[in-house]
């Protein structure tokens, strides 16, 4: 390290190492970093461009080994304390990693990346107010900052504010026109918004991100984009191929879009889907063939392709026309009279309850917290519950019957729900699928949403009988349940001034 010679080269050759890093060849800077250390051992940019290459591969464990002898070598350097912030938030520990992004700030308080960082873990811990003002900050000493843009816009709409966010979105759009995140972020703000024109077009990008927003449907993208999109053009003669993309409940939401379909003339109307929708969708009008799991269809066997959640756009829906005519799925005769001759002895008003959706986004209801509920006379409650959370219910000991067990398919829960008087889910997919059926539901909807629900609205433009009650604090269902228990009370005992099913908006 003494020869000047000697540093002159291992300066070129971290240099070299960077500049594959930019481009993102992670196995040259790898090799040029460990030839580096091998010179030697205590070259701290060295160890931090090793540990970026190991967190960029996805391995934080990896990356903390080497950041760490990094920060250890020079502490005073804000860079490296912002690496170990990443380190965190990729191993999902936001609150560690808020200190690291302080001290980056503490050394560099015009760091622009720790601001936007730092707002991003504080976002993560629901701190928005503080994530707010650290996209601000970020903002404010770099203007051009596009990503801090996007960002500051997530957070402003997670607090309901969707004109300033969808500002925000457009400005990022002014500083990077091809920022696909950003223009997808504005499809979601505009489709809140109700804005379904605009906000479908733009929905269309949810694929340009590769697989940054639906990582499970990017595969059959992929595959698929091999053969034409439809772009709404009459049929005749063709065969189309339509393929779920996204949750059995926007499936299940999109279905209503087949009888459309069905009037352009396809020869042909196939459709690839997760295996517990094949039963339901081999019974829906307009369907020729339905196809589940590997291998995918060979691309000789149809002519153009759709992914099911472009069917809005495609059909140029917005509040006004969307078709919201329930029920649009139906049960087989049989199916439906077997679970009718055994709920239809059951005695008082019976209710569907789903306390879980196992996605881990703040949607789950510990069954506990149903208390309220179950303390009401004159209910049978019967359990819709899969996974396993179901076996909270043997833990509370409480009187709600289980036939799960017997339901295998969306279409056997159909059947199931069919007879219910009423269905109460936290489960969005449930709420669809007994929305779809024209039953009564109630969605427990979390304060951060979806598109598909809205804002602040108690109905829904998509389904005539479902009633939402929404988080008011977040992560607390306390006042949820309260009123759900009044309005169940309410209904159980006949109260005409409650209708469990407001009329929806215009």
């Amino acid at each position: 390290m003494n020869n000047p010679s000697q540093t002159v080269t291992l300066a070129q050759a971290f240099q070299i190492a960077l500049q594959y890093f930019q481009q993102g060849q992670l196995l040259e800077t790898e090799q040029v970093c460990k030839h580096i250390l091998e010179v030697a051992p205590n070259t701290a940019d060295a160890l931090h461009l090793l540990g970026l290459v190991a967190l960029r591969a996805g391995k934080p464990d990896l990356a903390w080994e080497f950041v760490g002898k990094a920060a250890a070598l020079m502490p005073a350097n804000p860079f490296v304390h912002n690496s170990l912030g990443e380190i965190h938030r990729a191993m999902e520990q936001p609150a560690l990693a808020v200190p690291c992004y302080g001290e980056a700030l503490r050394l560099n308080p015009r760091y622009a990346e720790a601001h936007n960082n730092l707002g991003v873990a504080l976002r993560k811990l629901d701190r928005h107010e503080e994530a707010i003002a650290c996209y601000r900050q970020a903002l404010s000493v770099k203007p051009e900052y596009a990503v801090a843009c996007n960002n500051l816009g997530n957070a402003l709409r997670d607090l309901g504010n969707l004109a300033e966010a969808s500002a925000s979105f457009r400005q990022a759009l002014v500083l990077n026109p091809e920022f696909s995140g950003a223009r997808f972020n504005l499809a979601l703000t505009l489709l809140y918004q109700g804005e379904y024109l605009m906000g479908f077009e733009l929905y269309e990008s949810r694929f340009e991100g590769g697989k940054l927003h639906y990582p499970a449907s990017y595969e059959r993208h992929s595959r698929y984009s091999a053969k034409p999109r439809w772009d709404g053009a009459p049929l005749q003669g063709k065969r189309l191929l339509v393929w779920t993309e996204q949750g059995m409940g926007d499936t299940l939401m999109m279905l209503r879009y087949f009888p459309k379909l069905a009037e352009q003339g396809a020869a042909r109307i196939s459709v690839c889907c997760e295996p517990g929708l094949v039963p339901m969708l081999q019974i829906i009008p307009g369907v020729d063939e339905v196809l589940s799991g590997e291998p995918f269809p060979a691309l000789e066997t149809f002519d153009v392709q759709c992914p099911i959640m472009s069917l809005p756009y495609l059909f140029e829906t917005t509040l006004a026309s969307l078709p919201n005519a329930v029920p649009y799925l139906s049960v087989p005769a049989g199916l439906d009279e077997r679970w009718g001759a055994r709920l239809d002895a059951l005695d008082g008003l019976k209710v569907g309850l789903v306390w879980a959706a196992g996605k881990k986004d703040n949607r789950d209801i510990p069954l506990r917290d149903f208390a309220p509920l179950l303390k009401i006379t004159g209910i049978t409650f019967v359990s819709l519950q899969k996974g396993e959370t179901a076996g909270q219910l043997a833990e509370t000991g409480w009187p709600v019957l289980d036939w799960m067990d017997e339901c295998e398919t969306f279409l056997d829960t159909s059947a199931l729900i069919r007879h219910f008087d009423l269905v109460i889910s936290v489960d969005t997919a449930v709420a669809h699928l007994a929305g779809a059926l024209g039953k009564p539901v109630w969605l427990l909807n979390r304060c951060e949403s979806e598109w598909r629900w809205m804002l602040e609205r108690e109905d829904s433009p998509w389904y005539p009988t479902l009633r939402i009650f929404r988080q008011k604090i977040r992560h607390d269902w306390s006042d949820v349940m309260e009123r759900v228990a009044e309005a169940l009370f309410q209904l159980a005992h006949h109260d005409p001034k409650l209708n469990p099913n407001p009329a929806a908006k215009p």
